[in-house]
């Protein structure tokens, strides 16, 4: 999850994608590759991520097991 300050978000609109970013797919590199402060906070939780269908079921699976959803 990530937070940004509203001056953020308006160099993020108003920047173009660089090539590295272009590669990666990783927003935090518009920033990174134009030598902007990002900041991070390590979380010590499970991550869950949700890019295909398959992922769905997965995670859709992983909550009912563990009582996040009804």
């Amino acid at each position: 999850m990530g937070a940004f300050t509203k001056k953020a978000l308006e160099y993020y609109h108003d920047t173009p994608r660089g090539p590295v970013e272009k590669i990666e797919e990783n927003d935090s590199f518009r920033f990174i590759e134009n030598r902007k402060d990002c900041y991070y906070i390590n979380a010590h939780c499970k991550t869950l991520s949700v890019d295909t269908p398959k992922d769905r079921v997965q995670v859709e699976r992983y909550m009912i097991e563990n009582g996040l959803a009804e």
